[in-house]
């Protein structure tokens, strides 16, 4: 496999964590549904999924992918 070289990938070890739970045919990652909370009092919104080996990682690309831009209370 080829070397990774964005630093973001490199210092996530995803290549040295375990996949939980049983995978598909196609050996994909667990799906993980992803749901952001605005404001304090609000309720949750549902914004869409990420594909990770496990619920901390899925934690991290959520964060990355969903609330990069807003400030997210949850």
């Amino acid at each position: 496999m080829e070397k990774i070289l964005d630093p973001r990938f490199q210092r996530l070890d995803i290549f040295k964590t375990q996949v939980e739970g049983p995978t598909g045919k196609l050996d994909q990652l667990p799906t993980f549904e992803v749901f952001v909370l605005l404001r304090e009092g609000g309720t949750y919104q549902h914004e869409g999924i990420v594909h990770a080996p496990d619920k901390e990682m899925a934690f991290l690309f959520a964060k990355e992918q969903f609330s990069r831009r807003l400030t997210c209370a949850g």
